[in-house]
């Protein structure tokens, strides 16, 4: 693959942790690509003039530690790329008061987003959001608890025939050319864009491209199709999950059958998503 990977750190996020970091450089190792991490750090403006000062020095120290904690990451990230010869770019900069846009704008010109992802991690989920829907590139998600190196033995891809689905397997292209193989899911459940014949040339299309695809068509069991989809992958095995995601920047939703949204909440497998 070569090509560059774009990994965000906040110091807030419990996701940006030791698994995180040796997982994204273990990839970049593997496909041959180099890393520009940005890495988020608070600035809390005085208010001393208005609280306590009891208060005041607690926000003092929220501070301090979240810069204390960026430098902590940016040497261990540093240290985990010099030991597997991977390029490295760090950019810490402080959160604006209205908003974060940096992470999107940085990731337009890389091939794939990093995030770090751990239950309940409120800082991290808006991250991906903000990167699926203004960085126009695919995130990837790594749950924050697995340590295991990211190989991809096999891939889900979730499949309905949608325009976020197709981007996002043309966007997911050189890591799917990685995988040993690829199973197309759909769920039949009637329309006509989800018939069996649709996975069958999104396989198609992968295999065209050097992708070890197989569609694969499920029966509708009375589940949401995102979640039948999604506790399909987990019972084969998969280390990759691959899908489109529906909603809109202003209300920040993400949806696909409700299994996106549940997994950033609750991430089980990595998930590479895109919009």
């Amino acid at each position: 693959m070569s090509g560059s990977l774009h990994l965000h750190l906040s110091t807030v996020s419990s996701g940006a942790n030791t698994n995180t970091l040796s997982r994204a450089v273990g990839l970049a190792k593997r496909l041959g690509a180099e890393i520009e991490a940005t890495i988020s750090v608070i600035d809390v403006a005085p208010m001393s003039h208005w609280s306590s000062p009891h208060f005041a020095g607690a926000i003092v120290e929220v501070e301090q530690d979240s810069r204390i904690r960026g430098e902590a990451l940016a040497k261990e990230l540093a240290d985990l790329c010099g030991a597997h010869a991977v390029r490295l770019n760090i950019t810490t900069y402080v959160v604006g008061q209205f908003g974060d846009s940096r992470p999107a704008l940085t990731a337009r010109t890389h091939d794939v987003s990093i995030v770090g992802l751990a239950e309940g991690d409120d800082d991290a989920r808006r991250t991906v959001e903000d990167l699926v829907f203004g960085s126009g590139r695919p995130v990837l998600v790594l749950p924050a608890s697995q340590v295991e190196p990211l190989v991809f033995d096999k891939v889900c891809v979730a499949w309905d025939h949608s325009e976020p689905a197709a981007r996002t397997v043309s966007l997911a292209l050189p890591l799917l050319k990685h995988a040993k193989r690829v199973d197309v899911v759909t769920v039949d459940t009637g329309r006509v864009e989800a018939a069996p014949g649709s996975a069958r040339a999104a396989a198609d299309y992968l295999r065209r491209h050097g992708v070890r695809a197989h569609p694969r068509t499920l029966s509708p069991d009375g589940r949401k199709p995102g979640a039948q989809l999604m506790e399909t992958a987990l019972s084969d095995g998969a280390s990759l999950m691959v899908m489109g995601a529906y909603g809109t920047p202003r209300v920040r939703e993400l949806i696909f059958g409700g299994v996106t949204r549940t997994a950033l909440e609750k991430p089980l497998l990595p998930l590479l998503i895109a919009n």
